[in-house]
């Protein structure tokens, strides 16, 4: 001891190592009152144990130090005047059950916490305990730890300080200090445990160290007067419920090297920030992390999480409706994320419903733009089905887009689709109504089926050199859309890729076309005239079906099968023209000559055409003996098999500037119209095939056609 005298004054303590010191400090007077007045007591660092009543009434005491060193047990009783104590972050006391009232009491308003011997404050079994743990063994000794201050000081407690060397706080540490107001953390902190300063409803700001990494679970749930908090790029996890209902908090951003964000996170922060960047390290983010967090306007985030299809920014009205959930996200801005690839919708009904994808209106119902990062380089299935964007940017890094991924975007205006993009997945732009301008890039090979289908307000659609393959359906129904330009090189036109567009009215066929499948021009009511290529050899059944305007339709000598109801059937005043006199012409199917294809065929005689006419009762008009051999088809000098404006256009340029604008071998001989194989070709050729063009020429038996024959017609 210090001193060692039973009834002096002075008698500070006496620590007996051997026997704990069970009455070591007993300050009282032979009449058994208190008789202490140090208000300043620091136990010195080779202590190692104090007893239970080593500080029993004392009740003078202001400040009390306990020394980091060995110390690994203590008990602090009713410290009536305690102010401050400074004490190791990891002391605690003896078995539970030996003693009551172990805290201390609810005059203390700073404690100063030092490193101990680990720098690590024990976990607190429940929320009834908190700072100082005291342990308690059971039959098979294994050690619970519990806190030797109890719920002492929860009402006063006003300031910690957490020396330097400490790196974690512990579960439940300060749960429910409402009077704290004042944290000080140390640099070398590395995790705060689950609910550590959960209900400090005095605590309005604090800083976390730049090395700490991990938040965990509620450890700052209900803290309504936290207003800021500094979250360093260490931290690499955040709890569940970590923030909640901390309503007046507001941050500069999250942490850049975060990787975990816990359920409701943040959930009624509702002022947290107006922009919020998840940073491409994130593994995962629970639902409702960001729930009712209405100040959020723009979100960055990687592209490839599988969190994308929960609900982390949902809201909900006032009435708390689950029905009615809504956020105020206008911008949200992808980055490549681990892999640059956009996740697949986990909508597995995709042909039927987009409810559930990861964008879709529901889930972001003021969406305005959606921006894809440089870097990401394909969109998955059903990415964006159903968002409700105006307004989409895509990445020059982009290669792919899948299946359904932007499908019934409904208010999509314009899409732009890079060089780099190779394939447009089936259904991809399927049902946006509100699309008018599609720009297909250059590098596009492959357009799956109904790609852009339903797309109500469409109104051109130019597919670029590159594309060699056009899935069924493509432009089906787009009831808006004028003019069409397929590719040269283009060899099949799908089944029903434009039915059902009732406003097309031009066509720029591919020199290569070889197939016109089933239903390919169906419905397309306006579409006035039609080139098929000299190089097709099959059109399908009702390829042009319920055209309209299509008055007059020539196949080319290289149709060898035209399907049923290929041509306007049931329409008047149509004509067809078929050169291949053995081409075979489907049947149609009924008994009535106006389900046929055309009501007027033009013929060879005695060509399949002319079987077919008389077989049906349809009027035929002959066009004489078929050719022998490959016979010029006159007038046709681009060689598309039919005699138009094109033609006199192809011969004009030819004439000013044969170098520029040459005719093959094949046009030349085609355009050779007056005065056949003596004048070469003239502008005159170009003049009569514009006669022919204005039907004031037969091309098939008006050419060749003399110039005393022109010059007769011209009067």
């Amino acid at each position: 001891g210090i001193m060692h005298a039973h009834t002096c004054e002075t008698y500070y303590y006496w620590i007996n190592s051997m026997y704990y010191g069970y009455e070591g400090w007993s300050s009282h007077d032979d009449n058994g009152n208190p008789t202490i007045e140090n208000t300043d007591v620091t136990v010195p660092g080779k202590i190692t144990r104090m007893g239970y009543k080593c500080f029993s009434d004392c009740k003078n005491i202001r400040s009390l130090t306990i020394s980091d060193s060995t110390i690994v047990s203590c008990e602090l009783k009713s410290l009536a005047g305690l102010k401050t104590l400074t004490i190791p972050i990891d002391i605690y006391s003896g078995p539970r059950n030996q003693y009551v009232n172990l805290g201390v009491n609810d005059s203390v308003m700073t404690i100063n916490y030092t490193p101990g011997r680990t720098g690590k404050m024990l976990d607190y079994s429940d929320t009834r305990d908190y700072g100082i743990a005291f342990v308690d063994y059971n039959k098979n000794n294994v050690p619970t730890y519990y806190p030797a201050i109890q719920d002492g000081a929860k009402t006063s407690l006003a300031k910690i300080t957490f020396a330097d060397g400490i790196t974690y706080i512990g579960n439940n540490a300060f749960n429910g200090y409402t009077a704290l107001t004042n944290v000080k953390l140390p640099s070398t902190l590395l995790a705060i445990g689950n609910s550590a300063f959960n209900g400090c409803t005095a605590l309005k700001s604090l800083t976390l160290p730049s090395g700490i990494l991990e938040v965990g679970y509620n450890t700052f749930e209900g803290c309504t007067n936290l207003a800021s908090i500094t979250l360093p790029d260490s931290i690499i996890s955040l709890g569940n419920k970590c923030f909640q209902d901390c309503a007046k908090l507001k941050i500069s951003g999250i942490p850049s090297k975060i990787q975990n964000i816990g359920e409701y996170c943040f959930s009624g922060c509702t002022n947290l920030a107006t922009s919020i960047v998840l940073p491409d390290t994130l593994e995962d983010v629970g639902s409702s992390a960001f729930q009712n967090v209405t100040s959020i306007t723009d979100v960055t985030m990687p592209c490839d999480g599988e969190f994308l299809s929960r609900s982390m920014f949902v809201c909900y009205d006032e009435t708390g409706n689950y029905s009615n959930y809504y956020n105020n996200i206008v911008n949200i801005t992808l980055t490549p994320g681990k892999t640059g690839i956009v996740a697949d919708s986990t909508d597995t009904r995709l042909d039927t419903s987009s409810k559930y994808s990861s964008f879709n209106s529901g889930m972001y119902p003021n969406l305005n733009k959606l921006v894809l990062s440089e870097g990401i380089t394909a969109i998955g299935n059903g990415s964006f089905c159903g968002a409700g964007e105006s307004e989409v940017s895509l990445p020059s890094t982009l290669t792919s887009i899948g299946d359904y991924a932007f499908q019934e975007n409904d208010s999509l205006t314009t899409i732009s689709i890079p060089n780099k993009v190779t394939s447009i997945g089936k259904y991809a732009f399927n049902n946006c109504d509100a699309l008018t301008t599609a720009d297909l890039g250059s590098g596009v090979n492959s357009i799956d089926s109904y790609a852009f289908a339903y797309c109500a307000a469409l109104t051109d659609m130019t597919f670029p050199e590159s594309v060699k393959e056009l899935g069924e359906g493509t432009l089906r129904f787009c009831t808006s859309l004028v003019s069409l330009k397929l590719p040269s090189t283009l060899e099949t036109i799908p089944t029903e890729m434009c039915e059902g567009c009732t406003l097309l009215s031009e066509v720029t066929m591919p020199k290569a076309l070889t197939t016109i499948e089933n239903g390919a021009f169906e419905d397309c009511s306006s579409l006035p005239e039609i080139v098929i290529p000299n190089k097709v050899k099959t059109v399908g059944q009702y390829a042009f079906d319920g055209c309209t305007s299509l008055k007059e339709i020539i196949f080319p000598k290289s149709v060898t099968f035209i399907g049923g109801g290929s041509s306007f059937y049931g329409d008047e005043g149509t004509t067809i023209t078929v050169l291949n006199p053995e081409c075979e012409i489907e049947y149609n199917w009924g008994s009535s000559k106006y389900y046929y294809f055309g009501r007027t065929i033009k013929g060879y005689d005695g060509s399949t055409a002319e079987s077919y006419a008389r077989a049906r009762d349809l009027t035929f008009i002959s066009l004489g003996a078929a050719p022998s051999g490959d016979e010029p088809v006159y007038g046709d000098a681009n060689e598309d098999t039919s005699v138009n404006l094109n033609d006199a256009v192809a011969i004009l340029q030819f004439v000013a500037l044969p170098a520029k604008y040459a005719l093959t071998e094949q046009g030349a001989v085609n355009a050779d119209v007056v005065d056949n194989g003596t004048s070469g070709v003239n502008g005159f050729d170009a003049l009569a095939v514009q006669m022919a063009d204005a039907k004031l020429i037969d091309p098939v038996k008006g050419f060749p056609i003399t110039m005393d024959q022109l010059q007769k017609k011209l009067s």
